[in-house]
């Protein structure tokens, strides 16, 4: 998430330096920003669990590390 508001606070400082972009524009474009990186995130994590649950099926029943 550290990597996630990196970026965000990146983003939002370089188009706050333009200051024609209206208001109502920029937050579309960081709003935008967010999902976007957000659905990035939730693609991975759904990965992952698709990943980890195919390696705990190969496991025995009565597996204990």
């Amino acid at each position: 998430m550290e990597y996630l508001s990196l970026n965000y606070a990146t983003l939002s400082n370089v188009l706050s330096a333009y200051p024609t972009i209206q208001d109502d524009k920029l937050e579309q474009v960081l709003d935008d920003y967010k999902k976007e990186e957000l659905n990035e995130i939730e693609a991975y994590m759904a990965d992952s669990q698709k990943e980890y649950e195919e390696k705990a099926d190969l496991l025995p029943l009565n597996y204990n590390p």
